[in-house]
Formats: structure tokens, C-alpha cells, sequence
């Protein structure tokens, strides 16, 4: 009798799987065990200025240069928990598993590293949150369709969505510390944009490209120039050898 086939648990997209479940578990410690201290300490960007009861950037101290990377694993509520990773999760097994495991991780890096930079440098709010892997997912995806000389409408609706979801959070966040409405506002949504698009630059560059399928097209190409003996694979032929 045939052996039924058992059900196997397979850990697909290792990258993004793992950084949602390490940034869930911070996020749920700051909540039940450090008591809300835990991300705004270790988990936020300082800006140029004080922020939220932040201070603002120290380019001598060595430990918020640390911030500039680990500001990605944090998030400022269920809100945006729920809905970067729900964009995270959807498109970023499918362009792991195109392009490596490698090649997303150095995608996100950059485009963090990219986004820490720059409000370090620029904003005068605190950062915390993965908006610009996000960004990088979705500018990936707009990226591969440009290659393919083709526009992805789906692609630009979700840019414009997620977009206006980043400038409710900021106007919401800023309401709440009692920032007046103003340019500076738009600071953030710019960093994390821009880093995206570097992020999904870089990592659609550097990653390996595949070969277009054009082997079949040179094989049949050959057979017609060079025809070969017309007897097929399975007769046997008998001949005498000199």
C-alpha cells in the first residue's frame, strides 16, 4: 500500500518571517513587561529636535547611532503593528523567494539604515517602525514591472494608500504631542520614501538575474540548420564498424 502523504511544516521566507515574530515579541514585551520603555529607549530614532520626550540626536553618543538600525523592530501601537506587517507579509515571501534570502536581508538594512539616517539628519520627530521596508516592497514590485516594460496600477494603489496611511499616522502622533500642522510634518513620510526606493534599488541590482528562457529557441534553431538522422530514440541501430 502506498504511504499517505504526512503534512509538513515548512518555515518559508526565513528573513521576513523572523523579523515579524522579533519585532512582535519587542513589541509585546514594551507593553506587558517594560511597561512602554522599552521602544521609546532602545526602539526610536531621535530627530534633530526633542520629540515626544525624546531627546533629540546625539552624533556623540555611540548608542544612538545604534538606534539608526534597531528603530525598524519598533512600533507605536497595534495599528500600525497590524498593518506593516500585513503589507510585509504579503509581497515580501513572494520577492524573498525570488531573489534570496541574502538580497532581502540587505534590502532591508539599506533601505533602515537609509531611513535612520535621514531623519536623524532631517527630521525633527523621533522615528520608530518598518514604513520603509514597506516602502521597499512596494517601489520592488513597481520596479520589477518597470523592467518588464509594463506599469502596475495595483502597485501604485497600494504606494498611494500606504502613503496617506504614514501622513495619518504623523498628523495623529503630532496632534497628540501638540505639534502644529506645518512642512516639517511631511519630513518622516519623505525619509522612509526615499530610503525605500534605495532599498528596492539596490537590492534589485545587486541581486543575481535569471536567464531568459531562450535555450529552447537556440536548440530548435540548431536541429533545423543541422537536421539530425531520422530514426527516433527507441529503434536500435545495426551497423558495421571499420
Amino acid at each position: 500500500m502506498a504511504k499517505k502523504s504526512r503534512l509538513r511544516f515548512k518555515y518559508d521566507s526565513p528573513v521576513v518571517s523572523t523579523f515579524v515574530i522579533i519585532c512582535t515579541l519587542l513589541f509585546l514585551a514594551d507593553i506587558f513587561i517594560a511597561k512602554g520603555k522599552l521602544i521609546s529607549s532602545f526602539l526610536t530614532c531621535p530627530g534633530t529636535k526633542e520629540s515626544g520626550g525624546l531627546a533629540a540626536f546625539n552624533f556623540k553618543k555611540a548608542f544612538d547611532y545604534v538606534k539608526i538600525f534597531t528603530h525598524i523592530f519598533g512600533n507605536s501601537g497595534w495599528e500600525t503593528l497590524f498593518v506593516n506587517f500585513a503589507f510585509i507579509l504579503v509581497s515580501g515571501p513572494v520577492y524573498e523567494e525570488k531573489y534570496g534570502s541574502v538580497y532581502i536581508l540587505i534590502m532591508c538594512l539599506a533601505s533602515g539604515i537609509i531611513s535612520g539616517v535621514l531623519n536623524a539628519c532631517m527630521s525633527p520627530f523621533a522615528s520608530t517602525g518598518a514604513a520603509s521596508i514597506v516602502f521597499t516592497m512596494i517601489f520592488l514590485s513597481m520596479i520589477t514591472a518597470f523592467s518588464k516594460k509594463t506599469f502596475s496600477l495595483s502597485s501604485l494603489l497600494i504606494l498611494l494608500l500606504y502613503i496617506g496611511y504614514e501622513f495619518y499616522c504623523v498628523i495623529n502622533i503630532s496632534a497628540a504631542d501638540g505639534v502644529k500642522m506645518n512642512a516639517l510634518l511631511l519630513v518622516p513620510v519623505l525619509a522612509d520614501l526615499i530610503a525605500g526606493i534605495c532599498g528596492s534599488l539596490f537590492g534589485f541590482m545587486a541581486s543575481p538575474k535569471k536567464k531568459s528562457p531562450s535555450s529552447a529557441k537556440t536548440i530548435l534553431q540548431e536541429k533545423e540548420k543541422y537536421p539530425s538522422s531520422s530514426y527516433s530514440s527507441d529503434e536500435t541501430v545495426v551497423g558495421t564498424l571499420n
